[in-house]
């Protein structure tokens, strides 16, 4: 289990180990540190907060680390190489939270500098004091330090499963300095070298391919890693335990890459079984990445990572770690969804080793060279591996649903200015990932894909392994289209907002010396909004009217697309073609009529997508009522895929909680039983040979919607008889329902459990280690009606064995259902610090305060502001979260003000 160390011993493992870690261009040794006080001292920098100064350059930095899985603590020390542009007293970096032995600074052909280490601000900004002033050029910095494992997926920190210890690494975006002092900004790209002694029957992994394996000294071994290529510290990672080490066949050369490329999988203990499908396709991922990129993968290496408790993902150069659920399952029994999980993931990922990895972005402002990067290409890599996972179709819904974030006042831009580490987190948000993909995809169809790919293609390689900015790629793509792409690109990448194209219709009549469509532009604004509506944005816009199609980047606030004279009117215009433009669109209401009743078959399904999107501005804005709505949003239930079909059963689901104890309510599930009673007809509980996907995923769907929203009976009685045969006996028996199914049918037992089956599902929590099916036992665990059994629900949250990516899970179920929204609210705020300790650190905050948008009033607004206020700055990305959540309830309220009584009449009539 590993020995417990003094700190003598620390002190003498760490020098001991620091002379084998050896970045290149300076001595080899570390002489004793010698105080020099000839020269006068420098005046020290004011204490920098989020940027380091600029006249210190690292070159290379040397990591050795004892690491056991079973300690608090773990001693290390590191090297790093660094060029000074002038003499200084006093050297600035990065570092929380250790407690440092030694420390020096050696000039390059002189003695040791003795140093003083501080920690200087809360982010992790330290200081080296120098005893005498060290000349302009290189230097060695050489650190000897005791670190903490952190906790919450942050940082370096430890993890156990099936009571088995772990460390793993999870440094985006500030948290390499709480594992080893470094220069922990994203420009300051360098090669990092890793050696990590770890008990013996661990293994270690790193970036790179192993040199060495050697015994250090009884009971610990020493792993020697290469070199990496050059990186910025939050690409680095490692990992230690007694994992599964699954190597695959090498991926094979495909044409861009010329040598056989080493796979493997590192996994828990006991849990490489699961890997075989992540491994039989990850390969043909990547090929698909360097044939579309014309770059061949740049590390020397491809490990994939399964993470006990990880959400999602992190693109580490070479050592790629997931969740389990994203990589471990039995291809024959994962549902649906866990597949294209792992292909959409397995992508995104992959992506980053190029947009990301092989080229950084030069400060955290440009984040979506990143992440939008690798949400766009992601999903075309994974169209272009499997189209039945309708990847591309994600990408347009996920544009969507970010809309509801980009309308609020608060919304930021894009490539937002980050002006404290509170910015820097805020950025990893669906403004950036999901928003700045689809404007991606916007760009490149109107660029067109051919000149859009070279010109990635001319980015990539200008900076690889550098680092870019916004302007670097847009230069590029001006270059290749010999379009002014930079302008128009700006006006979405520098201001927040939603765009709304508007249009009464065609202008057709035969007396009208013009034909076709106006157009007009203005911000999207939300009823209820401060927003001011006059921003205008350069938008590439392609609009049917019938068969005939005209496109234009719309630059001013009102423009007119020409339509051919030598026909009649069109019967219905559609004012996004392909669904291809990050644009809300409003029509007249005639036209609105025509577009439903005419042309709504003939619509491609991203475009049914973009008209249900555009249905919900129309009522989230005001100007369409709610009874309007439903109607022109029912065909859509009737739609064979999923992401179609699921518009109308949001509008459901918010008017049963609006009449939550009215009357009324038992209109509104009749209604919804009603809408779905053809679909589940006709796909039944029993998959057929047959089924497609799409058929898998609607069917898992409509279930749920008929056992929580619409409250059907008969569908109730037979969920839970199989979600009962489900876990009989204390077991998982997958034969008894379709996995895709297996999920609602568990919501019914969970909701009508007594305390024995209740107590049941949890001893069977307490052994299932396979994330999917553990977050089935979850759900049904938290939606327990009876009160005791709710409260004891709240209480798992904080149940040590529920791992970091469950914790919140109870209380979202609880508040998204009106009969225990008020007691998880209640428990929430009573059991606040507990459950700030337990969660993830890097999206914690804006989970934890992200609770409060379960509300829909005025009342709550205050409670949620008045609890959250004194807190948020001790959250990291806290302030921006709360001020979104607290925008979105009174929106959610000032909407249900004007809508209610619309939504009356029309559950009433149906």
């Amino acid at each position: 289990m590993g020995v417990r160390t003094t700190w003598g011993l620390i002190a003498s493992a760490a020098l001991s180990a620091c002379a084998t870690a050896t970045p290149t261009g300076t001595a080899t040794t570390t002489p004793t540190p010698t105080a020099t006080s000839a020269a006068t001292p420098i005046p020290e920098d004011p204490v920098p907060t989020l940027r380091l100064p600029t006249d210190v350059h690292p070159l290379a930095e040397s990591i050795d680390l004892q690491l056991s899985p079973v300690e608090e603590t773990y001693p290390g020390s590191v090297d790093i190489d660094v060029k000074l542009d002038a003499p200084r007293s006093t050297l600035w970096l990065h570092g929380k939270g250790f407690d440092v032995a030694v420390a020096s600074l050696t000039p390059e052909g002189g003695a040791p500098i003795a140093a003083k280490w501080a920690e200087r601000h809360e982010s992790g900004v330290a200081s080296l004091t120098l005893a005498s002033p060290a000349p302009a050029g290189k230097a060695r910095i050489h650190i000897q330090f005791l670190g903490h494992f952190g906790r919450g997926q942050h940082g370096l920190y430890r993890v156990a499963e099936d009571k088995t210890d772990y460390v793993f690494t999870q440094f985006e975006a500030i948290a390499a300095r709480q594992a080893f002092p470094c220069f922990d900004e994203p420009s300051l790209k360098i090669p990092f070298t890793v050696s990590i002694v770890a008990p013996d029957g661990t293994v270690a992994v790193a970036n790179t391919h192993e040199v060495t394996r050697a015994q250090e000294r009884a009971g610990w071994t020493r792993f020697g890693f290469a070199p990496t290529l050059p990186l910025p510290s939050y690409l680095v990672a490692f990992a230690v335990g007694p994992f599964d080490v699954v190597p695959a066949s090498d991926v094979p050369p495909d044409g861009v890459r010329t040598r056989p490329l080493p796979l493997r999988a590192i996994t828990p203990r006991g849990r490489g079984k699961d890997v075989a499908y992540a491994l039989a396709h990850t390969g043909e991922i990547l090929s698909l990445l360097e044939k579309y990129t014309g770059i061949e993968y740049p590390w020397d290496k491809l490990d994939i990572v399964a993470v006990p408790g990880k959400g999602g993902a992190m693109e580490n150069a070479g050592l790629v770690t997931f969740g389990e659920r994203g990589v471990l399952m039995d291809e024959a029994t994962a549902p649906v969804s866990q597949r294209r999980g792992y292909a959409g993931v397995m992508a995104h990922e992959l992506a980053h080793q190029w947009t990301g990895d092989l080229v950084t972005m030069a400060w955290w402002d440009d984040l979506w060279l990143n992440e939008a990067f690798a949400t766009w290409l992601g999903a075309k890599i994974a169209q272009a591996w499997d189209p039945k996972t309708h990847a591309e179709l994600g990408l347009v819904g996920r544009g969507l649903r970010a809309m509801s974030v980009d309308a609020l006042a608060s919304a930021r831009a894009i490539r937002q200015p980050i002006a404290s580490t509170n910015d820097i987190e805020s950025a990893f948000d669906s403004i950036t990932y999901s928003k700045g993909g689809a404007v991606l995809d916007m760009f490149e169809r109107w660029v067109g894909v051919d000149a859009w790919q070279k010109g990635l293609h001319a980015y990539l390689e200008a900076h690889r392994l550098g680092n870019a900015t916004a302007d670097d790629f847009l230069q590029a793509e001006n270059d290749a289209s010999g379009r002014d792409v930079k302008s128009a690109f700006h006006t979405f990448l520098d201001q927040p907002g939603v765009p709304l194209v508007s249009t009464p219709g065609e202008e057709c009549e035969s007396s009208n010396p013009k034909r076709g469509v106006p157009l007009h532009q203005s911000r999207f604004v939300p009823l209820g909004s401060r927003v001011d509506p006059g921003a205008a944005w350069q938008i590439p816009v392609c609009v049917r009217a019938g068969d005939d199609v005209r496109c234009s980047l719309l630059t001013d606030r009102d423009a007119f697309l020409d339509f051919p004279r030598d026909r009649g009117c069109a019967p219905y215009v559609f004012p996004n073609v392909d669904g291809a433009g990050y644009y809300r669109f409003s029509l007249g209401a005639r036209e609105l009529q025509a577009l439903r009743t005419r042309g709504l078959a003939k619509l491609s399904d991203r475009e049914k997508l973009v008209y249900g999107g555009s249905l919900r501005a129309a009522w989230s804005g005001g100007t369409v009522p709610m009874k309007d709505v439903m109607l022109a949003a029912e065909p859509l239930a009737r739609d064979p895929l999923p992401a179609i079909a699921e518009e109308p059963m949001g509008y459901v689901a918010t008017a049963r909680d609006w009449f939550w104890s009215d009357p009324l309510r038992t209109h509104v599930e009749r209604y919804g039983r009603g809408l779905y009673a053809a679909a589940w007809a006709r796909l039944g509980w029993v998959p057929r040979k047959d089924d497609d996907d799409e058929t898998r995923l609607l069917r898992g769907s409509v279930l749920s919607f008929l056992v929580t929203t619409a409250q059907d009976p008969a569908v109730r009685a037979e969920a839970k008889t199989r979600g009962l045969a489900y876990v009989k006996d204390g077991a998982v028996h997958p034969e008894a329902v379709d996995a895709n199914l297996a999920g609602a049918a568990l919501v019914v037992v969970g909701e009508e459990a007594d305390r024995a089956t209740w107590d049941a599902l949890r001893a069977l929590l307490g052994k299932t280690q396979e994330e999917a099916v553990r977050g089935r036992l979850v759900r049904a665990l938290s939606v327990a009606r009876d009160p005791a059994l709710a409260a004891a629900a709240r209480e798992m949250a904080l149940d040590p064995s529920l791992r970091d990516s469950e914790v919140l899970q109870p209380i979202y179920e609880q508040l998204d259902r009106p009969d225990t929204r008020e007691a998880a609210w209640g428990w929430m705020k009573e059991h606040y610090d507990a459950l700030v300790a337990r969660v993830p650190r890097h999206h914690g905050a804006a989970q934890i305060i992200g609770t409060g948008d379960s509300f829909c009033d005025a009342d709550h607004a205050a409670d949620v502001e008045a609890f959250f206020t004194p807190r948020v700055q001790a959250m990291e990305g806290g302030p921006r979260a709360l001020t979104e959540t607290l925008e979105a309830v009174r929106l959610c309220a000032a909407r249900r003000t004007a809508s209610e009584a619309s939504a009356r009449d029309f559950f009433r009539s149906r």
